[in-house]
């Protein structure tokens, strides 16, 4: 028997699932064997580049085309041509965990999966960029890596589960031929351990959106203005995964018969011995997504130079997009016994009745369900949004922050704040940074609650050499900059920190490497 409980969410729903997911199976620590891997796995675009040079992403500090994002006022620096790329490694970290697939029930106590959780940082190219000068104007383009989030399950292994309960389930005629009255109401205490199989068929779901940037500034005196059209293309993968468990219990469950003999009118008494045949699926789970769209945003920018302080902001309008396609959430948990008829192969003793003794089989199957599904499929209007993003740079320190706020719901949202410190290394041709920066993107749904997808905070540094490439391929007249970085994801660094001390404190207090991940970016003016 099925109870079935369906939903049909905002879209927006099964985005928020993976964080919630994540969330819970960080809940309980276990160190025994891993029964379920659970990968998070993000992109951190904007940490690649702002560990290269903070300027990339503060709307006060002129950088080129990588820094049109945050303001297209600053291609104002550009002189004549410039060429930047930034790349990022990738960086991971795991944590072992329990996460309770099945809570306590009226059939089984609570199901427990080993857990191991890997939150992932992919890498590759961060950006790339090109901006040309002609007189007072400076015209650019850049990419920028996808922002991605999403998340995968793998299951495998046994598990040992007990099973406690007792059923009312009567001694009829229809199973004992010769039986004196009607039926025999009858009790039986189910107490057993039994293995729970796990198999799966793996699928990652990620939802990545992509910007591409074209835009303009105009310098007059200590003033920048510019202006910006970014297209944003959003792609999920389009698999779908699962993830199964069987369970099987034998044993022996002891029968207790309840009530007054009709025809003695004396109590029942004895007992009957039932060999248990208990098979089921506790836990069963089916995940997909494809999902398709794409919008544009325009921005405007201006910038202020002093000698000492610089002072910028960028307004951005999101026009309405359009997404294609659905997603489908199926769990199904075991919530109750069966009601079907469940004894079978009855023999009894009634030579001393009321007193009965005897034995029989107990056979469990088609337990009680509930089964929660989301889903939504067809085209999606997204409403819009406006967006805000101030900057200051003072001396050797700068900060800056943004938001975007949705116009009408369900759209993306996003937020971030970044403070650094950048300065010259004396006597040396070498800058250095290092700060932090925090962002979040999402959805506001209909009912205007934040539904996040992407959340990333990274702390970090980086250097900048000025090296002669225009001398060694006798291109323009300026020194380009090769930058280098390092950063740590703070939920890494904060599981690698947790997951090293946890065992041996002498010899593991330091979090391992894979934590940290580096950045390498090159601009050549020519």
């Amino acid at each position: 028997m099925k109870r079935t409980k369906k939903t049909t969410p905002k879209l927006t729903t099964f985005f928020f699932f993976s964080l919630v997911i994540g969330m819970l199976l960080g809940a309980f620590h276990s160190s025994s064997a891993q029964h379920l891997i659970a990968t998070y796995t993000t992109s951190a675009p904007e940490a690649t580049m702002f560990f290269l040079n903070p300027g990339y992403l503060n709307p006060a500090f002129g950088s080129g085309a990588l820094g049109m994002h945050s303001n297209p006022a600053g291609l104002n620096i550009v002189e004549s041509n410039r060429l930047s790329v930034a790349f990022g490694t990738s960086q991971s970290s795991t944590a072992d965990f329990s996460y309770q697939a099945v809570d306590e029930s009226d059939v089984y106590d609570p199901i427990q999966f080993d857990t191991q959780l890997q939150i992932k940082e992919t890498g590759g190219l961060g950006a790339v960029g090109f901006a040309h000068r002609k007189d007072d104007w400076v015209f650019g383009i850049a990419l920028m890596q996808a922002r991605k989030g999403g998340f995968s399950f793998a299951a495998q292994g046994e598990i040992d589960v007990t099973t406690r309960f007792s059923i009312d389930a009567p001694i009829t005629r229809r199973l004992v031929g010769d039986l004196p009255v009607d039926e025999i109401p009858m009790t039986w205490d189910v107490n057993t351990i039994g293995a729970v199989r796990l198999w799966s068929k793996p699928a990652e779901v990620s939802v990545a959106i992509l910007p591409i940037m074209g835009g303009f500034s105009y310098e007059k005196g200590r003033l920048s203005l510019g202006a910006g059209l970014t297209y944003f293309g959003l792609k999920s993968n389009d698999d779908v995964g699962e993830i199964n468990s069987e369970i099987s219990f034998g044993g022996t469950a002891l029968g207790r018969p309840q009530g007054t003999d009709p025809i003695s009118g004396e109590r029942w008494r004895g007992s009957v011995r039932a060999d248990l045949d208990i098979v089921d699926q506790p836990f069963t789970a089916r995940y997909g997504i494809d999902l398709k769209g794409h919008w544009f945003a325009l921005s405007f920018g201006g910038m202020i130079n002093y000698k000492l302080l610089s002072i910028g902001a960028t307004y951005t309008h999101g026009f309405k997009g359009t997404v294609k396609g659905g997603y489908n959430l199926m769990t199904i948990t075991t919530s109750d016994i069966p009601e079907d008829e469940l004894l079978a192969n009855v023999n009894l003793d009634l030579s001393l009745s009321p007193e009965i003794q005897g034995y029989g089989s107990l056979v469990l199957r088609d337990f009680t369900k509930d089964t929660l599904t989301s889903q939504e499929s067809g085209t999606f209007k997204i409403g819009g949004y406006n967006s805000f993003s101030f900057g200051a740079h003072f001396l050797i320190f700068g900060a800056f922050a943004s938001v975007d706020i949705p116009t009408s719901y369900p759209d993306i949202y996003s937020g971030s704040f970044g403070l650094y410190t950048e300065f010259p290394i004396p006597n040396l041709p070498v800058r250095f940074n290092t700060g932090i920066i925090i962002r979040s993107d999402g959805i506001v749904d209909g009912s205007k609650a934040l539904l996040p997808l992407r959340n990333v905070a990274h702390l970090g540094g980086g250097l900048a050499f000025k090296v002669p490439v225009h001398e060694w391929l006798s291109i323009g007249s300026s020194h380009s900059w090769l930058r280098l970085g390092i950063r740590s994801s703070l939920t890494s660094f904060i599981i690698d920190a947790a997951e090293s001390n946890s065992e041996d404190t002498t010899s593991k207090s330091t979090p391992k490497l894979s934590s940290a991940a580096f950045s390498f970016g090159l601009t050549v003016p020519f």
